[in-house]
């Protein structure tokens, strides 16, 4: 048996978007999330270093997590259980460590730092409803693709 990623498994059907397509249109999201936050950044320092600090965790967190489960193959039962664990207390060692780092030598507000760490999550949402909204009644107002 292929693996997933081998097989080209699309993400979004109706756009015909594959895994490594989805995963950058998604982190691009992410790091556009920091413009208003770089443009805020004489406002209030803290609360962009913060969402900044965590949105690279976030998406680290989520370029991992996705580049390592495309690749785990279907026919390997046993092999993926160890692999799905070792990627994650990696991430999660990761974010630890991050997170204390960030926390302790920069010292963001930390309301703002935790709301940057969603960022990944936010960004799916983002994407998904935008598809969603270009195959509703309203896709005659998008011209071409997005590419």
């Amino acid at each position: 048996m292929n693996s997933i990623q081998d097989q080209n498994v699309t993400t979004n059907q109706s756009e015909g978007i594959n895994n490594n397509d989805y995963i950058k249109r998604i982190l691009l999201i992410i790091f556009l999330t920091n413009l208003p936050a770089l443009a805020s950044m004489f406002v209030s320092f803290k609360s962009s270093i913060g969402w900044i600090a965590g949105s690279i965790a976030s998406a680290f967190n989520f370029w991992i997590m996705a580049k390592n489960t495309f690749a785990l193959k279907p026919d390997h039962g046993n092999i993926n259980i160890k692999k799905i664990s070792k990627i994650f207390l990696i991430r999660y060692l990761f974010l630890i460590v991050w997170s204390l780092f960030i926390l302790i030598v920069v010292k963001p507000e930390l309301i703002v730092y935790c709301f940057g760490l969603f960022t990944a999550q936010i960004a799916i949402f983002i994407y998904q409803f935008w598809c969603q909204l270009k195959n509703s009644k309203l896709k005659k107002y998008f011209r071409g693709k997005d590419e």
